[in-house]
């Protein structure tokens, strides 16, 4: 007999699943200024492992030597595999400086968080003067976290736009989009690079950064990653999709992806999941009105 832990499920459709999201337009998003450089332009990118970090920095790398720039770049993937810290440095010259692989401290022109907390830690990287910081959001608690040892910092993201160029700063719950719209949250990456190009804080242009993208990415995942590169675009377009009431399908989903619940909605809902236990099958209905009419009547008694 196979042990559990090794055993795979495949699950088999004979339809798509019904989608999450409104229908969006990706077409017609309207080109973004050039962004022009004197000597040299450098970006910190953050994360934790598995975030994308390193494909963000291979192509930036990328489209920065097909724009004609001296490139450099130095990424940390030490604590990838491990879910730990994971940061890149890249940095463009025109040819007349000289540039290092490391980013100087508070030299950055963009600071891209693809995780917030990774960061908020970044911040000796940045400038109130002249960094721009894209950010995800999404709160990705760390183990200590999980464990109950800390709580997430409630002002991340308050300190991120205080220690930056706040008129350039770009944040949303983009891990949570990327899994509304694709199922997946792997594209959070390329959906702030999108973000990142359509507010003018990337020198490359369009194609190059395209180009860039295409040999980075596998060649089965292109389209997608395309995608997703004009979903960014469009949020910076149109900042209303980052709010969730206007991109998804449904209200259920919407509830699942933390909006507001209503006692009444709460209270359907874990009558519901008790009416429906296979545990107590054969008396769900009547278990699940008496949870009904004890809640009921405890409420009226705090309110009373």
């Amino acid at each position: 007999m196979a042990c559990p832990s090794f055993e795979k499920v495949i699950v088999t459709r004979n339809r798509p699943p019904k989608s999450r999201v409104k229908k969006i337009s990706l077409d017609n998003i309207p080109t973004p200024p050039p962004h022009r450089f004197n000597d040299t332009w450098k970006i910190f990118i953050s994360g934790v492992g598995g975030m994308g970090v390193g494909v963000m920095s291979s192509v930036l790398a990328r489209a920065g030597t097909r724009e004609g720039y001296h490139v450099r770049f130095n990424d940390k993937k030490g604590l990838a595999i491990r879910n730990g810290a994971v940061s890149a440095h890249v940095l463009y010259s025109n040819g007349k400086a000289k540039i290092s692989t490391i980013v100087p401290n508070g030299k950055a022109d963009l600071l891209m968080g693809v995780d917030m907390l990774e960061a908020e830690r970044s911040l000796v990287y940045a400038s109130q003067v002249h960094t721009a910081a894209v950010v995800n959001t999404t709160v990705v608690p760390t183990i200590p976290m999980l464990a109950g040892m800390m709580n997430y910092p409630p002002d991340a993201e308050e300190n991120i736009r205080r220690h930056t160029n706040a008129d350039e700063y770009f944040g949303g719950r983009i891990s949570e989009i990327s899994e509304l719209y694709f199922g997946s949250k792997l594209f959070t990456n390329i959906i702030l690079l999108g973000a990142a190009f359509q507010k003018g804080l990337i020198p490359v242009s369009e194609q190059n950064l395209v180009d860039a993208i295409m040999e980075t990415v596998p060649g089965s995942q292109r389209a997608r990653n395309m995608e997703a590169f004009r979903l960014g675009r469009k949020m910076v377009v149109e900042p209303e999709l980052l709010e969730f009431k206007n991109i998804v399908a449904e209200e259920r989903i919407l509830t699942l992806f933390g909006a507001k619940e209503s006692y009444p909605s709460v209270l359907d809902m874990k009558a519901k999941q008790i009416s429906h236990s296979y545990w107590m099958f054969w008396r769900g209905k009547k278990i699940a009105d008496e949870y009904r009419r004890l809640v009921m009547s405890t409420v009226a008694t705090i309110v009373d």
